[in-house]
């Protein structure tokens, strides 16, 4: 008697069983709807209600052997929540007030705010 797998159900005849065509295609059909869900694989994407976690969680949580959308999710929070080295301003001549200032620039800075203010006094 005819058996079905676990995971995708296709149908395994018994050794004493008749072959039929129309089982193996059917299996064909459910194995191609599988691969095909491969191409388009969805994936938190956080534009809703749904957090970001920080860049430090999201690097640690992706693992191999995981599910291709979590790692996908933790890969764009890791971007998302990651500084990239070409975005840090240090030099203070951008007026795109989103980009991130280097922490040596901000030192820099901050002594002179710090001069001018006891200059002041």
């Amino acid at each position: 008697m005819a058996t079905n797998t676990t995971n995708y159900n296709f149908k395994k005849p018994d050794e004493s069983d008749f072959y039929s065509i129309q089982d193996q295609n059917n299996n064909w059909d459910k194995a191609d709807a599988a691969l095909k869900d491969l191409d388009t694989p969805t994936f938190e994407d956080y534009s809703g209600s749904t957090t970001v976690p920080d860049a430090a969680t999201a690097i640690n949580s992706i693992r191999s052997k995981g599910k291709l959308s979590t790692i996908l999710s933790n890969m764009k929070a890791a971007f998302k929540g990651a500084c990239l080295i070409g975005q840090i301003v240090n030099n203070c001549v951008t007026n795109n007030a989103k980009l991130p200032l280097s922490a040596a620039q901000g030192k820099a800075l901050m002594d002179l705010y710090t001069q001018l203010n006891s200059d002041l006094a």
